[in-house]
């Protein structure tokens, strides 16, 4: 269940693809709307740690408690945007929007649920990518420089971060968060990981791309 939660966004993009482009919105509010009653089963599968576990070879996916309101909320709000958006791209030749909105939804629950720092930094940065291309849609001089400016600030951060996973699989030999339960790190680890975090959060004081996106 918890693989075709992960995957079902990038199947959707892929069947975007093969039906007509004018199904597009709908086939992406129809997986959007999917995701959600999906993920309100995942409960039912919990172990008796309150989890769920999907191994991909050595890459591990879990959803625990948090990671489901996670999901829930990003699957919800996913639908929601679908379904506003049906009046403004019914007439578009060409559906860019679902295309990115569908890989965003997906990187952005692969963030949820990797538990491997490697999967996790992956689907970072394809949610980086969906939202460069989702602020400057419409490819004018003006969205391509506030894209631009949210790409730089959270790819930077992300790449900052990127440095503390290193360090983290140098002090205990594993890229999986699960293994790392009752390491400790250092305060200055901790920051640069947090670096990451705020930045694509657009938290202060690397906040300043998320209005001009609007």
């Amino acid at each position: 269940m918890l693989m075709l939660i992960l995957f079902l966004p990038f199947i959707g993009v892929v069947l975007g693809k093969i039906f007509p482009k004018k199904f597009f919105i709908f086939i992406a509010s129809l997986i959007a709307f999917i995701e959600v009653l999906l993920t309100a089963y995942l409960p039912l599968l919990f172990d008796e740690t309150n989890k769920t576990i999907f191994e991909l070879g050595d890459i591990l996916f879990l959803c625990d408690e948090i990671g489901l309101i996670f999901a829930l909320i990003s699957s919800f709000i996913a639908f929601l945007i679908f379904i506003y958006s049906f009046g403004y791209f019914k007439e578009e030749e060409k559906d860019y929007f679902s295309f990115w909105g569908l890989i965003f939804l997906g990187s952005m629950l692969g963030v949820i649920f990797s538990d491997n720092l490697i999967s996790l930094y992956f689907f970072w940065e394809v949610a980086g990518l969906s939202s460069y291309r989702l602020i400057g849609f419409y490819r004018e001089k003006d969205h391509l420089l506030k894209a631009d400016k949210a790409f730089m600030i959270t790819t930077s951060g992300a790449g900052i971060m990127f440095l503390s996973f290193v360090y983290l699989y140098s002090q205990t030999g594993t890229f999986s968060l699960y293994k790392m339960s009752g390491y400790s790190i250092s305060s200055f680890i901790f920051f640069v990981f947090l670096i990451g975090v705020i930045t694509k959060s657009a938290t202060f004081p690397f906040h300043t791309w998320l209005p001009d996106a609007s």
